[in-house]
């Protein structure tokens, strides 16, 4: 089973402010995070991300997931 988290950006330093894009990451940006557990430890880990930009939306996906001992 999989969680998906909803969240949002807050910067807090080493940004310089008034940026356009760090005001729509902070006030309209929408970003998922989907985590899945790794085997039987009881670990979840990142396995797929959405964020939101300005451009269009930015995706990431684990290309493989596995525990290793």
């Amino acid at each position: 089973d999989t969680v998906t988290c909803q969240m949002g950006f807050e910067p807090v330093a080493g940004y310089r402010k008034g940026r356009k894009a760090l005001n729509y990451l902070k006030s309209k940006s929408r970003m998922m995070v989907t985590f899945a557990p790794l085997g039987q430890t009881g670990v979840y880990a990142p396995i797929h991300a959405t964020v939101g930009t300005q451009i269009g939306t930015l995706t990431i996906s684990a290309g493989r997931f596995e525990a290793v001992q």
